[in-house]
């Protein structure tokens, strides 16, 4: 009964399903469970008797209107009121309430409102069983043998059921779902029996929906998906029609179904080939969108050409970030590789606009998981040897740095899954992350890690949190311990500010003296937890326009902290970022350190300013680094570097760094 529903359908339609299912058991003698052909019966002979109710109670009240408009006095009048409330279910008490209400709020309006209000109701429970009637049927219908289908579908008599209903005046979606469940069923079909399976007179009545731009524009949809099933030579001629004459407003809904249903046939109906250069015209970029995604289902092997002109030369971003999004199509659909790269490398040396670029990068990040989904590990390490050129290329030289920060990322993933070695590591890493609470530790032996260097690893560990919480890892002899998330604790330079700037609108139950506690000499923050907007606390990671984050790779003032607080020792933290690797190295001096560590606490302000650099506010971009540099704290960035290749620095990155040594 409640065949192909969604989770939030069946919530909606519980009670509804609950009535039919207890009505169909109770029309049932045998006890085991109906089999589909007796619910398709049941199912079809309520829907009949639903339309007959609803009749009967459209003609009672068309008899009421005409008695009231003909009645000769007040009495009568409201006699014939309570006739007709009594017609639409108003018994005992109910009817003597009506009755005490006359003269006060009852009357004609009254009692019209409580018929729409049973019509209404009437409509939809009608609209709910054409639908259950589609789905059911057609459900039955594939799962019989070939040669049993179209008798089948005849015996259920959809066709007689439905022909009343695709003329229902009144809601709409009755008619809507009337055109479907034809549809659905025809669908069920093999190939070619649908046509003919219906009578040619309802085949014309359903060309003309389709053709006829004042209808509803589901129902123009509908008729459209019913034409292709019925007559495939019409369907031809009617799509073209609506394609080559555009109309504004939600023609582009229909036009937009017009384009699903041409590419779902495209293999067995080679005219209408002919349509895809109307589509590619189509004034409307919601049409044209959806061109790719459907040709690419149906025909992988001929899509390449149409996805180079909608990605290099449609006039709309979004349709070209559309034709970017159906190359990993191509992968599952086993296409060659290397025209999908070439492509991507084309929008990358021509395309100017964020949004595509980033859409293109998306994409090249996707198709190695297609590459790896369909166990090719192969041609997933190729395809990062073969489009890494064209990601430092744009890493280095793109306009926004929004893309530069994207480029960079992408290539950290696909060199994270380029090798065996590196993808058994990085999914220990992954699995380790997703066992810890935030703010909480795991430990990992060094020999899950395997025998990977320790720059490998760390770079790892930047791919595993970058869409995550920060990972923060400590190494003790053979084991490490990793903190998934910041940890907070007691800090000076808090306490000192909150003595500082005394407020009456502070958060009650908080404690106002902690900041951010760092452990560990490995650190991998995450790219995306951060502040949307500047709070009150200063040293917050702060989102940045501009770059589309917070620039990670810029070590914040707690972690300088916390790096002078490592012991006795001097120490080296390492930053892991998609830039790069960030060296903050300790004073050798313990009175150096404990120096330092005093001006960054009664300074804190100062510094967390100096790290949110901002080119609108003046300054420059390296003060940050100077300022640390000056109390004897090393700062620098290196690029990744893992024996077989380096990665490009970014002039926007290494400004920040442009004195450090």
């Amino acid at each position: 009964m409640s065949e192909g529903m969604r989770p939030l359908a069946l919530q909606v339609e519980a009670r509804r399903l609950l009535e039919l299912e207890d009505r169909l058991l109770a029309s049932s003698d045998d006890r085991e469970a109906p089999t589909a052909r007796f619910v398709v019966d049941f199912l079809v002979s309520t829907t009949r008797e639903s339309s007959d109710a609803l009749a009967a109670l459209r003609q009672s009240y068309i008899e009421f209107a005409a008695n009231y408009q003909s009645a000769s006095g007040a009495d009568e009048c409201n006699e014939i009121v309570l006739d007709f409330a009594k017609c639409l279910g108003a018994r005992g008490v109910s009817l003597r309430e009506d009755r005490k209400a006359l003269g006060r709020w009852f009357g004609y309006d009254a009692v019209v409102e409580r018929f729409r209000r049973r019509e209404q109701i009437a409509e939809q429970g009608i609209g709910f069983l054409i639908e259950r009637v589609g789905s059911v049927a057609s459900a039955a219908i594939r799962e019989a043998p070939s040669d049993q289908r179209l008798p089948l579908f005849r015996s259920f008599q959809i066709e007689s059921l439905a022909t009343p209903l695709l003329a229902h005046s009144g809601d709409e979606r009755v008619r809507i779902e009337a055109f479907r469940c034809l549809s659905r069923c025809l669908t069920a079909l093999p190939p070619g029996q649908e046509i003919g399976a219906v009578a040619a007179q309802l085949v014309q009545f359903v060309n003309r929906a389709a053709l006829d731009p004042g209808q509803n524009i589901w129902i123009q949809s509908e008729a459209l998906a019913l034409v292709l099933h019925t007559a495939p030579e019409t369907f031809v001629r009617t799509v073209r029609k609506r394609l080559s004459e555009p109309r504004e407003g939600d023609d582009l809904f229909v036009r937009r179904r017009a384009v699903r249903l041409i590419a779902s046939h495209l293999p067995v109906q080679p005219e209408l080939w002919d349509c895809v250069e109307l589509i590619l015209s189509d004034p409307s970029a919601y049409v044209r969108q959806e061109l790719p995604g459907s040709i690419v289902r149906t025909c992988p092997e001929k899509s390449i050409g149409f996805l180079r002109r909608l990605a290099l030369d449609d006039s709309s971003t979004s349709v070209r970030a559309s034709g970017l999004l159906a190359l990993p199509l191509l992968v599952e659909a086993q296409e060659e590789p290397n025209p999908l790269r070439e492509l991507l490398e084309e929008v990358f040396e021509r395309e100017s606009e964020p949004y595509v670029l980033r859409t293109a990068l998306l994409v090249t990040d996707e198709i190695q998981k297609a590459m790896l989904s369909f166990d090719e590990p192969r041609h997933a390490e190729v395809w990062y040897e073969e489009i890494h050129p064209a990601l430092e290329r744009l890493h280095k030289e793109a306009d926004s740095l929004v893309v530069r920060r994207s480029a960079a990322r992408t290539r950290e993933r696909l060199w994270s899954r380029a090798e065996p070695k590196r993808r058994k590591t990085l999914e220990k890493i992954e699995q380790t992350r997703d066992r810890t609470r935030p703010r909480k530790r795991s430990r990992m032996s060094r020999d899950d890690l395997g025998t990977l260097p320790t720059q490998t690893i760390g770079r790892l560990m930047a791919v595993a949190a970058e869409h995550d919480f920060g990972l923060f890892v400590e190494t003790r002899r053979n084991r490490i311990r990793i903190t998934r998330g910041h940890r907070f604790g007691f800090r000076l330079w808090r306490f000192l500010h909150e003595l500082r700037n005394p407020a009456t609108d502070k958060r009650q139950a908080h404690r106002h003296t902690i900041g951010r506690v760092f452990r560990g000499d490995m650190h991998a923050p995450s790219a995306i937890l951060c502040e949307l907007s500047e709070t009150t606390v200063p040293g917050e990671p702060l989102y940045l326009e501009e770059e589309d984050g917070w620039r990670p790779y810029l070590p914040l003032v707690d972690e300088v902290i916390s790096s002078l607080d490592e012991g006795f020792r001097a120490r080296t933290l390492e930053i892991y970022s998609a830039e790069g690797v960030t060296e903050v190295t300790s004073p050798s001096s313990l009175i150096a350190r404990l120096r330092a560590r005093s001006r960054l606490c009664r300074n804190f302000q100062h510094y967390a300013r100096l790290r949110n650099w901002r080119a609108d506010r003046g300054g420059r971009a390296a003060e940050y680094v100077e300022a640390l540099r000056s109390l004897g704290i090393g700062v620098r960035i290196r690029p990744h570097d893992d024996g077989k290749q380096q990665t490009s620095s970014d002039d926007a990155v290494t400004r920040f760094f442009e004195d450090a040594k």
